[in-house]
């Protein structure tokens, strides 16, 4: 506005500094016209002077009108210079151009005007820039906001989540510790309730027969922490040895008709141990006579193998000679916790095996691997080493685990003998020395004095219902053929 305003004053002065000098010049022009036309006629002079007074009074219009424009009510020159100086000092101070007229001072003012559009645009521009870095900073400021609230409420979402899933965990782990001291406690209370089962245990030691008395004593001697379970085993194989002796008095007493029981003894007592199984495993539920296979159900079928041999027995005797069996079977696959198929080893036309008949081994025992014990010189006809070896692998076929040691925990002692003089003679029994003499003898020792069953090599091949004579031709097991 102030600069509009200047450009204002500059041009009126200029109009009027024009007007003067152009007043100035008529002026001047009139003088000197007017000295021209005295000397002319009077008749001239005076239109002249007429005419120059009308021209005059144009000029002073004129002049008047300058002075209007100018902006000032001076009537001369000098006066109109005089406030030009003082407009300059006063206002335009930094104006020095040389020549201080109107029109310079209007050029000066218009460059100045120009230089200060000039660097208004400048300004405008650089003010322009700037909104527009400030706009794209706003832009930018509120972009990192929105990502930075974006990035709170993820943490935040990420916590609540940490903090639900700690919530969680720690639920779990209070009700863990809930259940384990839960668990404890009935781990507490249950094994109070095993050393209280234990102490009453230990009592029934001198019930026991001497046998089964010493093995009850045994259970100790390995420095376990709980031999109750040995011990409560031995129990049960004493209330078992009861029971069938109870079975064996009543069938005697029902057979002889006798109410005697030391006669009842004597019959029983003269049948040897050795000769009779001690119960059975299980029985045969149906026979294919087609693929020559049965089935048979057992209490239990742990620890029951493929290879097993049993012996089949009548079932109206429970406790029969081993001599007195009807025939052998060797088990394929056991199909369930008390089912097992076997195939027909050995059987007889006079005497066919039928579902219900009993089935019995010294082998096997459920949920037990039954120790075996060889000594003495195992021989088939090859040579010592080999048939030791035969002989091993049937057994394990079989189910049982061959030990060298004599232990309460042994179900069987196999004695195979000392080589005789044929066997000398051949060089059978060439690699037999002293030192097996003792191990033989003092494992039958052991034997007797923790009441093991002991049987010889034909003994052990006959439970087994295999030959000699087959095991000779170096055929396993489950290489033999069918019965004839």
């Amino acid at each position: 506005m102030s600069a509009d305003r200047a450009k204002t004053t500059l041009m009126i002065a200029l109009i009027i500094f024009v007007m003067i000098a152009f007043i100035l010049a008529v002026t001047t022009y009139l003088g000197f016209q007017q000295k021209g036309k005295e000397q002319q006629t009077a008749q001239e002079a005076t239109g002249q002077m007429q005419k120059a007074n009308a021209e005059r009074d144009a000029a002073v219009d004129e002049a008047r009108r300058v002075r209007a424009v100018l902006g000032t009510d001076k009537d001369t020159a000098d006066a109109v210079e005089a406030e030009r100086n003082e407009l300059f000092d006063r206002s335009f101070a930094s104006f020095d151009k040389g020549d201080k007229s109107l029109l310079r001072l209007v050029e000066w003012l218009d460059e100045g005007i120009k230089a200060k559009e000039a660097d208004i645009k400048r300004l405008e521009g650089e003010k322009a820039q700037l909104r527009k870095e400030q706009a794209d900073a706003v832009a930018k400021a509120e972009s990192l906001q929105k990502a930075a609230e974006k990035a709170r409420d993820d943490a935040q979402a990420d916590l609540k989540k940490v903090s639900d899933d700690f919530q969680a965990r720690w639920g779990q782990h209070e009700q863990a510790q809930r259940d384990m001291k839960a668990k404890q406690d009935e781990a507490l209370a249950q094994a109070e309730r095993l050393r209280a089962i234990t102490e009453e245990l230990a009592k029934l030691g001198p019930l026991l027969s001497p046998d089964l008395r010493r093995k009850f004593s045994a259970a100790t001697q390995e420095g376990q922490a709980e031999p109750w379970p040995e011990r409560v085993r031995f129990v049960f194989a004493e209330l078992k040895a009861r029971e069938r002796a109870i079975k064996e008095l009543n069938e005697t007493l029902a057979r002889l008709r006798v109410a005697d029981p030391q006669l009842q003894d004597l019959v029983r007592d003269a049948t040897p141990d050795d000769d009779r199984i001690d119960g059975f495993d299980g029985r045969i539920s149906s026979v294919n006579a087609f693929d020559r296979t049965v089935l048979i159900v057992c209490d239990s079928t742990a620890g029951m193998r493929p290879g097993l041999m049993l012996s089949v027995f009548d079932p109206d005797d429970p406790r029969p000679r081993i001599a007195a069996r009807k025939g052998t079977v060797e088990v394929l696959e056991v199909e369930g916790p008390t089912l097992a198929r076997a195939r027909i080893r050995r059987d007889s036309v006079t005497r066919p095996l039928l579902a219900g008949d009993g089935v019995a081994t010294s082998l096997w025992a459920p949920g037990e691997v039954q120790e075996v014990a060889v000594v003495g010189a195992v021989r088939f006809g090859s040579g010592r080493a080999q048939d030791a070896a035969a002989l091993t692998a049937i057994l394990e076929r079989s189910g049982a685990r061959v030990v060298d040691v004599v232990s309460p925990t042994t179900a069987l002692v196999v004695d195979a003998g000392i080589p005789t003089t044929a066997d000398v003679q051949s060089g059978l029994g060439k690699d037999w020395k002293p030192a097996d003499e003792a191990v033989r003898r003092k494992a039958l020792e052991r034997a007797r004095e923790t009441g093991v069953r002991v049987v010889s090599l034909d003994g052990l091949l006959d439970m087994l219902g295999l030959d000699r004579e087959v095991l000779d031709g170096r055929r396993l097991p489950h290489e033999v053929g069918a019965a004839p």
